[in-house]
């Protein structure tokens, strides 16, 4: 996993409820994990299949930034790819109005 690319809260949602000691034995199974997608905006036509192949499907893109909910080895082989600039964990969003 290239971590330049995985910001501070999507990697400690990759890494965070693992216990210590277990954290050699390999990837733990996380659930689908929201993210924005950052790529290369040119990459984004050419590399459509294999967007798609990663979790990344053509309509979840615009420009440079896609939207999908990927599972940590998605996470992983997308990080590792040289178009994908930047990938970030998707927070909710509180609405001011409510009391």
């Amino acid at each position: 996993m290239d971590y330049r690319k995985i910001d501070a809260a999507l990697a400690a949602a990759l890494d965070g409820d693992r216990p210590a000691d277990d954290r050699d034995r390999g990837p733990r199974r996380t659930p689908g994990l929201p993210v924005f997608v950052h790529i290369d905006p040119a990459a984004a036509t050419r590399r459509r299949p294999e967007l798609a192949r990663l979790g990344l499907p053509a309509g979840s893109l615009l420009g440079g930034i896609g939207t999908a909910t990927l599972s940590a080895e998605q996470v992983r082989e997308l990080s590792e790819q040289p178009w994908v600039r930047q990938i970030r964990l998707s927070q909710p969003l509180d609405l001011l109005d409510q009391e």
